[in-house]
Formats: structure tokens, sequence, C-alpha cells
């Protein structure tokens, strides 16, 4: 445990120094990401650590690493997300709780199918919002406006677009989510 809270101090303080050293746009899709995702009308940047170094995967008798999901504020609890890479992606306020949500794509433990899901905090507890779903990428690695346009409100229903199954043309369909 000490060494979680370990690796957290050091991965906010470098972040924290990287973000002002470079003065760069907050980004809405990466490794790290700028936003209210508490709705106390402070921006906090979110940002993905590894917690623990792995070796290969599971499947080929290998330890997967783990990856956390940490804040720039103590007030915001950290996401556990597990095997393997995140890209972070902020959403904007899907549910109307004024708190902005985030969505966590993450590589696969091997092969080519990718899982994204979408949290919102609620108090102090991350619920899911947008369940886990599959994303096949063929290899092809998706952009960061891919990636935005996967989960989306519109008339204040909240969608996904995911693939249909069996199609090698990795055509998307709009599936609704009931919150």
């Amino acid at each position: 445990m000490k060494v979680v809270r370990f690796m957290k101090l050091i991965s906010i303080l470098l972040f924290l120094l990287l973000a002002t050293t470079l003065q760069a746009q907050p980004a809405s899709v990466g490794s790290s990401i700028y936003g209210d995702f508490n709705g106390d009308g402070i921006k906090e940047y979110a940002f993905s650590v590894q917690t623990k170094s792995g070796v290969g995967n599971a499947v080929e008798n290998g330890t997967p690493g783990s990856y956390a999901v940490f804040f720039s504020t103590n007030l915001i609890p950290t996401i556990a997300a597990g095997c393997c890479e995140i890209i972070l992606i902020n959403e904007g306020d899907l549910d109307g709780d004024g708190a902005e949500d985030i969505s966590l794509y993450q590589a696969p433990m091997n092969g080519n199918t990718h899982t994204m899901t979408t949290l919102s905090l609620k108090d102090t507890t991350w619920e899911t919002i947008v369940p886990v779903f599959l994303i096949p990428t063929g290899g092809k690695p998706l952009t960061p406006k891919d990636l935005d346009e996967r989960v989306y409100s519109k008339d204040g229903i909240v969608y996904y677009l995911d693939n249909i199954i069996n199609d090698e043309n990795l055509t998307l369909i709009e599936q609704e989510v009931r919150l």
C-alpha cells in the first residue's frame, strides 16, 4: 500500500511538472485529460499510471502489468483499471449531474480487441454508466477523434457506437444506454 501511495505521489509530481513546463492545451483524449470530474467547478487532471510492471500476458504464461487512473486532487478517488494500457477520454457531462464523465479505452492482454467503459463519479464512488463493450481494431489504431466519438449524448440520451458482430468491415451501430 505504501508503494502505491509513493508511486501516486511521484506520478502526480512528475505530471504536474510536465504539465506546467509544456504549457500545452489540455487534451480531452490521451494518457492524461483535463476536466471537472467531481462537479465542483474546478478543473482537474486525470492521468493513467502503470502501478505494477508486467512481462508478457497471461494467455502466454506471462504476467500483465496493472494500471490505474489518478487525479490531481485527493478529493477524487483513484480508478483501479487492471490490465492493460489505458487511453482516457473526457466525455463531458453525459448524465447531467454537473460532473464530466470519463471513458477508459484499454488495450487487450493479447490480440486486437480493446475494451471501453464509461464512468461517472457519484459522491466518492465511480459508477459505470456505459458498460464495458468490445472494440475490434483489426490491428489499426483508432485516432483520438474516433475514440472521442464512440460515446456521446444526443437529445438527453447517451449512446455508444458498437461494432456489428461478425462484420469484417467493423461497421458501427448506435446503441442506446439506459441511465
